[in-house]
């Protein structure tokens, strides 16, 4: 599936996705993400059932609409990051790994941009975690809810029983957190939303079970999931399985400039009547203006204050 902002990246994409179908003997069918969301905003935050805050639930339902019209279960790859180590924030956090309970007495104040470096020695190690798969940064937080301070910084839950190692431990905060209230929520509600059943081999529990009970050293591997590649014995051509991850975001930047512009006025008065005062007005608007004024590195935040509104509205109107 196509989910790329730029032409030139898309027709990569493309070539990749119909060359790695062909090398694996299966069919290809092209799905690119459309341009224009018209009222299919309202539709997919619908689908959501209430605040949900990843982008790349955008392109999961369009693509969950374009397979339902040929088949009614579907094979997914969910839990394979998890599972086997898959993200790049897991290296990069295990480098401060020497930190462990020690926090920096930080004086944390709001703040327009992220500030997560802050937030991150303001935490200890573990907890800090949590910061690189969040969405809006705890100065963000609190500068949208217009708080004179940051009084909870970590809002992630614990896990039910934490790795001995430093690498178990984020482990075991991205199978409490990020597995279930991102990747599985996202793939079945999107999926559902379109008569769609998604299954995801990779968390059988007697496959989850069986690789858990193996070293560290044979799961965690650089480049990742090689002990998955050794096991199904495959053969692929040159970098075929260390090709370069690539995201599933939608086309942020003309959505917000384009389809959902409207939507900022009186973004701010709407939100904090909404959320009963949780959001403040001006700090709302003043968050959106300095989007608007080319600070891209907000979309993402910016798109889930516009899907925080359709979605509150939606329940205050079947309340």
């Amino acid at each position: 599936m196509t989910t790329s902002r730029s032409p030139a990246k898309a027709t990569v994409e493309r070539a990749l996705a119909a060359q790695t179908a062909a090398t694996l003997g299966f069919p290809n069918t092209p799905v690119s993400v459309p341009h224009s969301l018209g009222r299919e905003f309202e539709k997919i935050v619908a689908a959501l059932d209430e605040p949900f805050a990843d982008p790349s639930s955008f392109p999961t339902w369009y693509l969950a609409r374009e397979v339902a019209r040929e088949v009614k279960v579907v094979l997914a790859g969910d839990g394979g990051d998890e599972l086997f180590g898959g993200y790049k924030r897991v290296a990069k956090h295990l480098r401060t790994a020497w930190r462990g309970r020690l926090r920096l007495p930080l004086a944390l104040r709001p703040a327009l941009e992220g500030g997560k470096i802050a937030a991150e020695l303001a935490m200890d190690w573990a907890s800090a975690y949590s910061l690189r798969f969040s969405g809006i940064a705890p100065a963000q937080r609190a500068f949208l809810q217009d708080a004179g301070d940051l009084r909870a910084l970590s809002y992630w839950r614990a896990p039910d029983a934490e790795g001995g190692t430093s690498l178990g431990k984020l482990m075991a905060l991205d199978y409490a957190n990020y597995l279930p209230e991102y990747i599985l929520r996202k793939s079945d509600l999107c999926t559902m939303a379109h008569g769609l059943e998604a299954r995801a081999p990779f968390l059988d529990h007697r496959f989850v079970q069986r690789i858990m009970a193996l070293p560290e050293e044979q799961v965690y591997t650089r480049p990742p999931k090689l002990l998955l590649q050794q096991a199904l014995d495959l053969r692929l051509p040159g970098d075929f399985l260390r090709r370069k991850k690539r995201g599933f975001n939608p086309p942020l930047k003309r959505w917000l400039r384009e389809e959902l512009a409207g939507r900022f006025d009186g973004l701010g008065e709407r939100l904090h009547a909404l959320t009963g005062g949780q959001l403040a007005r001006k700090p709302v608007d003043a968050f959106v203006r300095h989007y608007l004024d080319r600070a891209e590195p907000l979309a993402e935040q910016v798109l889930q204050l516009l899907i925080l509104d359709e979605s509150l509205a939606q329940l205050r109107a079947h309340g």
